[in-house]
């Protein structure tokens, strides 16, 4: 960081400071996307499984049925995962 870099130097900011970032239910197509926002190996290949099984929008009570998923995670999803 003590390098000096020129004017074209650009640093990439994924998401502000105190904001977490959000995917859409509908848009959820791989793993990877989930875990590219923290959702963890494990819980993103529940969430992947219940999708590709189930047609239609879950609610947060399914989600919060699915095994694996307990009050810590749900929160966490709740803030990462926008069910429209």
């Amino acid at each position: 960081m003590n390098e000096k870099k020129d004017k074209s130097f650009e640093i990439a900011v994924p998401f502000k400071i105190g904001e977490a970032p959000k995917i859409k239910y509908s848009d959820i197509k791989t793993v990877n996307q989930l875990k590219a926002i923290g959702i963890k190996d494990s819980i993103s290949k529940i969430i992947i499984k219940y999708k590709n099984e189930n047609r239609g929008m879950p609610t947060w009570n399914d989600i919060d049925n699915l095994q694996g998923i307990g009050e810590k995670t749900l929160a966490f999803l709740k803030n990462h995962l926008e069910l429209s």
